[in-house]
């Protein structure tokens, strides 16, 4: 008796401690999709007009280092991330991935 208990808070320690593992491990990143209105090389950052639900409007984006500029072509609709899992205004976000 006094071993399956035993067994059951260690088989319950191991599930509690990957559940907290891959929740602290989880990627807070935002997909949107708008048309660029702006590409500004000399400073890195892209204006998009989001059309995304819950951050829609025109919005400045500084480009991370593996993101490209040449991607961003005016006129064009271009779906990203970002590296935050929610999108505020007057906040500048940066484009991790596209």
């Amino acid at each position: 008796m006094k071993s399956s208990i035993k067994y059951f808070f260690a088989v319950s320690a191991v599930v509690l401690a990957l559940g907290t593992v891959s929740t602290t491990m989880a990627e807070d990143e935002l997909y949107l999709c708008g048309i660029v209105t702006h590409v500004d090389s000399q400073n890195n950052t892209v204006t998009v007009d989001v059309k995304s639900a819950g951050c829609q409007g025109e919005r400045r984006f500084n480009l991370s280092s593996s993101v490209k500029i040449t991607a961003f072509k005016l006129d064009e609709k271009k779906c990203f991330f970002i590296d935050s899992n929610v999108c505020k205004a007057n906040q500048t976000y940066s484009i991790i991935k596209d």
